[in-house]
């Protein structure tokens, strides 16, 4: 069951910081901050979300993609063009 508690933001010099009610009990230096792209919520986790564990669940919900699913990409294998710089890059630098 999740609890939902109220957390207060503050500046902290130029940083926004987060004052974790201590009933939390964190006793890590780190904690890490899952963001969500769409809603702009926010997640405090304790350990590191693993980046892949929705891939690993459609795998194996799904199971592997057979070669004939694949898309037909036409690749070339020739070397890419070399670009020039910008005349204001190589200035600047």
């Amino acid at each position: 069951m999740k609890k939902v508690l109220e957390a207060k933001v503050f500046k902290n010099g130029g940083s926004s910081a987060i004052r974790l009610p201590a009933s939390l009990n964190i006793t890590g230096g780190i904690v890490y901050l899952e963001v969500d792209d769409e809603t702009g919520d926010i997640e405090i986790k304790r350990q590191n979300p693993n980046p892949f564990q929705e891939l690993f669940a459609l795998h194996e919900k799904y199971g592997p993609i057979d070669d004939d699913e694949w898309p037909n990409f036409e690749r070339s294998h020739e070397p890419a063009p070399i670009r020039s710089r910008k005349k204001q890059e190589v200035a600047a630098k």
